[in-house]
């Protein structure tokens, strides 16, 4: 290797990291890991339970010349002198394109590596750097603190050759190298098993290894990892390895192909622990408002007397989008079905009508509900461990619930009985535009209930600007929100009858009010077929509140 001046470089108060001379690529390194290096450094002194400060030594970080996907080196933890550690790699594929973020994330994630290396020496710990369990354990830290480096650039998963394979045990007895990536996949999984599995901390599990043991002593055997989860866990090392390939053999049987796009496959459950949810979001994507004008009778307030009004019908064009996840799967397929009609897996656009229940093609309440159909389009995506579903509808026969469900099963696993979700969503196809007649109806004939549903918004715009400054507001004030929002939503209700997109007097006075009180932006009202409700804006600042166990949050409607 070319020597390097290490009187230039970048400094830091554990670091000096420097590069080979007229090297742009290595200089960009450089500067990558010296941007890091000390958070980086204070993650892996808490998971070693140590005070890296307490050396009178540093390291040195020598950036070279980069071979694309190079690795790295260290001499561990001379204790008379500066540890050394060589970055060699760097991202660089051949004919491009270059990426300067994957670059950098990769220096910084075989840095990491070599850090953890290095700490296993300074710790005097009972992890050794050159046999397959300390490379695990290098691995683990440089995938959990840089994984964009380690995933993004192809330098993982490496777990696949031991799990695709024969699954030899390495767990029970360590392998004495660090270049077999049998042996040292089977540790990388193992460790994230008893992280994320069996929910041991990094620490704890760094801990239970114990301290470096001389080998020339009579009856000391090497720590294992089995003798790592056997302290963990209380139970006996010779079941470490069982317990662990029994769980994955229930997941992905041994000869069955498995493509992991992850180190860490945990947790893994039995059918009755595992969870499927999903979430929906809706979004307006073709509001056109119909030109034939259409009459109705309506009362604009329930004082008020009714009236002829003129207004259009505006359909709209809604994407439905339900975003399925799922926890303790190795594998999972996805099933989706609407209304009863299963939706083959489809990566395009595929058309399909949906048996239908509609209401809400006038304006005003009290319509009855009706059977028809909707005509749909659409396309499932599937990425690891979700799965997104999106609906499209192209004809508008009124509002309505799809009720949606989600079967998850193992797809390695023949016979395995799914769990299934289901929820109902609302899908919105029409609501109106009316006349000018009726907003100003609206706006003279409940002057007292207007001023009660403005008023009330004063003061709920007056408590947010006070409580802005707040990092984190307390459950009280979220229920005082949630209780003010409601007021307002009953005011509503009230003026316009229930009927749904009527309200645009009162909508008016919210947006001037928003105008001067910013923080007001976080009540956001839309609309459903049972009339306003508050948005989903406050209900998630609800959520990030945790309450008491005795403690409930007022309904937001």
């Amino acid at each position: 290797m070319p020597l390097v001046d290490l009187s230039g470089g970048i400094r830091s108060p554990h670091f000096l990291v420097v590069s080979v001379p007229d090297d742009a690529d290595a200089l960009a390194r450089a500067k990558a890991i010296a941007a890091t290096c000390e958070q980086d450094l204070k993650t892996l002194e808490s998971w070693f339970r140590c005070d890296f400060g307490k050396s009178e030594f540093g390291i040195i970080v020598t950036v070279y010349t980069g071979k694309h996907l190079g690795g790295a080196s260290n001499r561990g933890w001379p204790t008379d002198q500066s540890a050394q550690i060589d970055i060699l790699g760097t991202y660089a594929p051949p004919g491009g394109p270059a990426n300067a973020t994957l670059r950098d994330e990769m220096a910084r994630m075989i840095f990491v590596a070599e850090l953890a290396e290095v700490l296993m020496d300074f710790t005097l710990s009972a992890w050794d750097r050159g046999d397959s369990m300390g490379e695990g354990l290098s691995i683990v830290a440089a995938q959990t603190l840089h994984p964009t480096g380690y995933y993004a650039t192809g330098q993982g998963p490496r777990i696949q050759t031991w799990l695709n394979g024969t699954r030899p045990d390495f767990i029970t007895n360590s392998e004495e190298t660090d270049t077999n990536s049998v042996s040292y996949g089977c540790a990388t999984l193992f460790i994230n098993y008893l992280r994320y599995q069996l929910g041991f901390s990094f620490d704890s599990i760094i801990a239970a290894a114990g301290s470096f043991q001389v080998l020339a002593i009579p009856g000391l055997t090497k720590t294992s990892l089995a003798s790592v989860f056997s302290k963990l866990t209380g139970r006996p090392a010779a079941s470490a390895f069982k317990e662990f390939t029994d769980l994955l053999k229930a997941h992905i049987p041994v000869g069955q192909t498995y493509t992991p796009t992850r180190d860490n496959l945990f947790p893994l459950w039995t059918a009755n622990q595992r969870s499927v949810s999903f979430s929906p979001q809706e979004t307006e994507l073709n509001p056109v408002v119909d030109k034939e004008t259409l009459f109705t009778k309506l009362k604009p307030g329930p004082l008020c007397p009714p009236d002829i009004y003129s207004y259009h019908n505006v359909n709209l064009s809604s994407q439905l989008m339900l975003t399925g996840k799922t926890v303790g799967y190795a594998q999972p397929t996805f099933s989706w079905a609407v209304n009863g009609t299963a939706l083959p897996a489809a990566k395009n656009w595929q058309a399909v009508t949906l048996s239908f229940t509609a209401t809400d093609t006038i304006p005003g309440i009290g319509e009855a509900p009706f059977a028809t159909t909707l005509n749909i389009q659409y396309l499932i995506a599937v990425s690891g461990y979700t799965s997104t579903l999106k609906i499209r509808n192209f004809d508008f026969p009124g509002n309505g619930a799809l009720n949606v469900s989600l079967a998850v099963s193992e797809s390695l696993v023949n016979g395995d009985v799914p769990t299934t979700f289901t929820d109902s969503s609302t899908i919105l196809t029409r609501r109106y535009s009316m006349d000018g007649r009726w907003s100003r109806a609206v706006a003279s004939c409940n002057i007292k209930d207007f001023g009660m549903a403005t008023e009330t918004l004063k003061g709920l715009a007056h408590r947010m600007v006070a409580d802005e400054n707040r990092p984190n507001p307390n459950p009280a004030l979220v229920r005082a929100l949630a209780a003010a929002a409601n007021q307002v939503v009953s005011a509503l209700d009230a003026l316009t009858h229930g009927s749904r997109g009527l309200d645009s007097a009162v909508m008016n006075s919210f947006k001037e009010l928003a105008a001067v009180h910013a923080p007001l932006e976080a009540v956001i009202f839309t609309e459903n077929p049972s009339g306003l409700r508050m948005g989903r804006k406050v209900e998630e600042v609800a959520v990030q509140i945790p309450l008491g166990t005795n403690e409930t949050l007022d309904s937001v409607g």
